[in-house]
């Protein structure tokens, strides 16, 4: 009985070191992804504010009430 509760305690701290170490690599995934979608948002921000500077106010066109002047 003892050797098989030996067994199943052995067996426990593999799986729980296993899930540590998956852990830890999905922890690294994590932080790369969030450091991706800061960087993805930046570049976003910037594009967005190159393509108002190059807006294009055309004469004679109605604007709609919701524009900017």
């Amino acid at each position: 009985m003892i050797a098989t509760i030996s067994k199943s305690v052995e067996f426990n701290a593999a799986e729980i070191k296993e899930c540590k170490q998956k852990c830890g690599v999905l922890e690294k995934q994590a932080a790369a992804l969030l450091k991706s979608t800061v960087e993805l948002r930046s570049k976003t921000s910037e594009t967005e504010r190159y393509k108002r500077r190059w807006n294009l106010h055309i004469k004679g066109l109605k604007k709609h009430a919701d524009e900017d002047a």
